[in-house]
């Protein structure tokens, strides 16, 4: 007994946790920090990318841990272990496995099914990845850190399974979304202050905060789908677009916000749900006009609503090389949602374009035309409009909360002896906007309409 202990704590059990370490770390890569909610919209957004998504990128290199884990059961292994620590030790090790292959099998599921096709894969995997996770949380009382990992990957587990009850459920259960949400971020928070000495904590807090920015993203597509009475489950199998609008955002409140705007955009094509919409076109022949060069005539004439971020700002002006000091100037700041230029356009609030922008924003309407999706949130909307209105030399801008609002634009197709040349007007003129992008946006859109409107009941 004795030969066979030392055998075990001199030979086996550091080679095993050695070729452990070796294809958990190094060929795997941060399974503790990549999220488990992964369905096929985010996989374009910063944090749910293919290389930080290592549960579902690395997808091969974790089945291939099955052969690992047979070797750590193997008899010519678990004959030399004599004692309850090195039944604890090798216990460790098969826990990071499992922990590892669960979450993969959940992760996979939701990417590559969908949440209605994926669902029974994934209450299956987090069922046993929750139930693994309170086992070896109790039994690791002398490892505050590892109990500390398992006791947030049971949390981690209710919560997402909780989330996939809650979006199932007809209507769906939006308050529920939201509660998974909380306790996941608390949860994250806590595994920073659990044990500050163990890194596998920082790195599982931001696994964790990655599912909770998730379930937000869910819960404000669940929102407003449940107020404009679309099926969530087809909704969210109809939502390609919402990969490329999500794949510009920076923050997660941003992320949220596209999320839900997407989905107005949706019902508003789909259903006629009200938008804050202008639909004065009264400027447009004189804006198509004005756009023209040289023998140039137009054509065709698309009119696109587009969704810009309004907000309230207050600045000084510099005059020459002095401050007007005490002179506050009041104006409403203009940003693009939908493209990815930074120009800002600053209205005086009596200014009648301006009142037709108040004027939408207190009473939605209808939208006539069709409709581009946001891409910008309003967190990086502020941003742009104070960088610009800074590099205009205006000084103490203050900008207040900013609001949605959609502006017609006219995508006009001019025609003249050097060919056709597409251009996008507003009610201020010509703008630097890609119009052959904007129509694909527009189409997309379009198109996961049709998709919806279509699909078989479930």
């Amino acid at each position: 007994m004795a030969t066979r202990s030392f055998l075990f704590k001199d030979r086996i059990l550091p080679d095993i946790r050695r070729d452990v370490r070796r294809v958990l770390d190094e060929e795997i890569g941060d399974v503790l920090g990549s999220p488990i909610m992964v369905p096929p919209f985010l996989a374009r957004m910063p944090g749910f990318t293919g290389e930080d998504a290592a549960l579902v990128s690395s997808r091969d290199r974790i089945l291939a841990l099955r052969e690992l884990r047979a070797r750590l059961e193997a008899p010519d292994v678990t004959a030399f272990v004599t004692s309850a620590a090195d039944q604890l030790a090798l216990q460790k090790l098969l826990v990071e496995i499992d922990r590892t292959m669960l979450a993969s099998n959940a992760a996979w599921a939701l990417a590559s099914s969908g949440l209605r096709a994926g669902a029974p894969l994934v209450r299956n995997n987090l069922g046993r990845l929750r139930e693994s996770a309170r086992l070896s949380a109790a039994e690791t009382a002398t490892d505050p850190a590892g109990a500390a990992l398992s006791r947030a990957y049971e949390v981690r587990s209710e919560c997402i399974l909780g989330a996939i009850d809650a979006m199932v459920a007809t209507p769906p259960e939006v308050d529920q979304l939201d509660a998974c949400a909380n306790r996941l971020e608390e949860t994250a928070q806590w595994l920073l202050t659990a044990d500050s000495r163990d890194l596998r904590g920082a790195l599982a807090s931001t696994g964790v905060h990655r599912d909770a920015t998730a379930l937000r993203i869910l819960a404000a597509i669940a929102k407003h789908a449940a107020t404009s009475s679309l099926p969530l489950l087809d909704l969210l199998e109809c939502s390609g677009p919402l990969a490329a609008c999500l794949e510009g955002a920076t923050r997660a409140d941003d992320a949220v916000e596209i999320a839900g705007v997407y989905t107005m955009t949706i019902a508003a094509a789909a259903c006629g749900t009200p938008l804050c919409a202008v639909v004065d076109t009264s400027w447009g022949r004189v804006a198509v006009e004005a756009a023209r060069q040289g023998d140039e005539r137009p054509g065709q004439t698309d009119v696109i609503l587009s969704p810009f971020w309004v907000m309230p700002a207050r600045h000084a002006k510099a005059e020459g090389f002095l401050l007007v000091s005490g002179r506050q100037v009041d104006s409403i700041a203009v940003v693009a949602a939908s493209s990815d230029g930074e120009s800002v356009l600053l209205l005086d609030p009596q200014e009648p374009f301006a009142q037709l922008i108040q004027q939408a924003l207190a009473h939605p309407v209808r939208a006539p035309w069709q409709v581009d999706p946001v891409r910008t949130g309003p967190s990086a909307a502020r941003v742009i409009a104070r960088k610009s209105m800074r590099a205009s030399d205006l000084k103490n801008v203050v900008l207040t909360d900013a609001s949605l609002v959609y502006l017609p634009l006219g995508v006009v197709q001019f025609e003249g002896s050097r060919g056709r040349r597409p251009v996008v007007v507003g009610p201020k003129g010509a703008l630097p906007i890609d119009a052959e992008a904007l129509m694909a946006r527009v189409r997309a859109v379009h198109q996961a309409v049709v998709a919806l409107a279509t699909r078989p009941p479930a």
